[in-house]
């Protein structure tokens, strides 16, 4: 926001703040993270979300708003006679879930993507639940600091099987390679078919 300063954007602007976000992007809740002075007036690190069905609810306004972003201006949701100049200075991929706390913006942040082709279920049944559930033997390991899944079809032979695109982050490039490691050995335990079905690792992790 190039027209305000930490002062001037206090509480009540805070929550205008939001509720402008909030009306704009249908089927969202906002939420401000962080706010810090900038060398034209302030950078607001706000994340949305969307609550609905992960299956297909929350694509529609989750593209508009991705639409939006893109151009680098968010006065089509802050309009600029109230909130004045404002642009989007970075835009992350969407989460699941996690933190980034103590993250600093000269820090070098490493990632790591495994796809987990699940051969015994349809994409509808890989849900926001399982989804979480997959991603756990990623997150609870030290030093990555999120997590991420995205699904898709598996479309070789007219399947009707989900690939699930997993991706991690974290400062540290070793702790990464050693979760890369460990699922070229251990696949099969961090990923039991008893619990998930019949599943492989495609191509390399990278």
């Amino acid at each position: 926001l190039a027209t305000w300063s930490l002062s001037s954007f206090d509480e009540l602007a805070r929550f205008a703040y939001v509720e402008a976000i909030q009306v704009a992007v249908s089927a969202s809740s906002a939420r401000i993270e962080s706010v810090v002075s900038d060398s034209v007036g302030i950078l607001v690190h706000t994340v949305v979300s969307f609550d609905a069905d992960p299956n297909t609810d929350w694509l529609t306004p989750a593209r508009e708003l991705y639409a939006t972003l893109r151009t680098g201006s968010f006065s089509d949701v802050l309009f600029p006679v109230v909130w004045g100049a404002n642009y989007v200075q970075a835009v992350t991929m969407p989460y699941l879930e996690g933190s980034m706390d103590g993250y600093q913006t000269d820090s070098i942040v490493y990632g790591l993507q495994v796809n987990l082709h699940l051969r015994s279920h349809s994409f509808d049944w890989l849900t926001l639940a399982r989804a979480n559930q997959l991603l756990a033997p990623l997150r609870n390991r030290s030093s990555v600091v999120v997590g991420n899944l995205w699904k898709h079809a598996y479309l070789p032979g007219n399947s009707t099987t989900v690939v699930a695109t997993m991706q991690a982050a974290s400062f540290s490039w070793t702790a990464l390679e050693l979760i890369a490691t460990a699922i070229s050995v251990d696949a099969a335990d961090m990923w039991p078919a008893d619990v998930w079905g019949s599943n492989a690792v495609l191509a390399s992790v990278q």
